[in-house]
């Protein structure tokens, strides 16, 4: 509580002389250090790294983060947090349970598993595990949890600059079920109160728009591989993979991306319950540009 009700926080001593080598505290409310484990190399210093669960946040609902602080100085390196937008307080927790499983990705640098778990939108209990790496590569804010698709895998969206996309950024989705197609979605705000849509939840407000306007590059219909990565089948990504971001938002009077805007972005696809056609989301992706 030294910064506030509930914050929590990480106090590193010297295990040559019990001195402080450096102290992080956790926002108010925030509940940081509800798990901690020694990384390893996750900044490529050559000095191991500490990750800390958060186990609230300042965004509403119980969602929770992950946070990678320097193991040398104690800054903040990376912070992934999860946003629920949903009316039940409990509809998602992250940040309890994490594990270092070392250089999983083969970057050279420590990646991190940890688990979710609560209530999806039906009320049910759901949890999943999640491998995180790539710390300087993977950006953008995570939020509105989503609840596992027919091949029990829940799809989630990552974002990275990518010099050859229009706009300088790149999004890839993960974790969709295989041989089914999708296509991103936009909007310019977070719905407070997700939308449910068949067996998914739209958490897009204000203006909403596809990317699948053929004959355009505001097409990304894509279709999920074997693993569930989504293969894009619109000539609009460089790596053949996911979508790069155009400059013009697929909006009426196709309006323009301006530097310091930002904007959230989410998946439609295709899905099957019960041997019914059904559809699904993938998690929300918010990025500034």
């Amino acid at each position: 509580n030294t910064n506030g009700s509930h914050s929590g926080g990480v106090t590193v001593y010297s295990g040559a002389n019990h001195s402080i080598l450096w102290d992080y505290p956790g926002d108010p409310g925030a509940g940081l250090g509800v798990d901690l484990v020694a990384l390893g190399d996750a900044s490529g210093d050559g000095i191991p790294d500490f990750a800390l669960g958060q186990g609230g946040d300042q965004g509403g609902g119980n969602g929770g983060a992950i946070n990678v602080l320097s193991g040398a100085t104690g800054e903040l390196l990376f912070r992934r947090t999860y946003y629920n937008t949903t009316a039940s307080p409990t509809t998602g927790e992250v940040g309890w349970d994490l594990l270092p499983v070392g250089d999983w990705n083969g970057d050279g640098l420590a990646d991190l598993a940890y688990t979710l778990r609560g209530l999806d939108s039906m009320g049910q209990f759901f949890g999943g595990l999640r491998i995180e790496g790539n710390w300087f590569g993977g950006e953008g804010q995570h939020f509105c949890d989503t609840e596992p698709n027919s091949s029990g895998q829940i799809c989630i969206l990552e974002a990275s600059t990518q010099p050859a996309s229009p706009s300088g950024w790149h999004l890839d989705a993960a974790g969709g079920p295989p041989g089914e197609f999708a296509y991103f979605l936009m909007g310019t705000g977070i719905n407070p109160s997700t939308i449910v849509i068949d067996s998914g939840s739209l958490c897009l407000g204000t203006a909403i728009g596809r990317y699948n306007h053929s004959g355009t590059n505001r097409i990304s219909i894509g279709i999920f591989n074997a693993v569930g990565d989504l293969n894009n089948l619109s000539g609009t990504s460089a790596s053949g993979m996911g979508y790069d971001v155009p400059m013009t938002l697929p909006l009426p009077g196709t309006p323009l991306i301006q530097s310091g805007e930002t904007y959230h972005f989410q998946v439609w696809y295709r899905d099957q319950t019960g041997g019914a056609t059904t559809s699904n989301l993938s998690s929300g992706l918010s990025i500034e540009f």
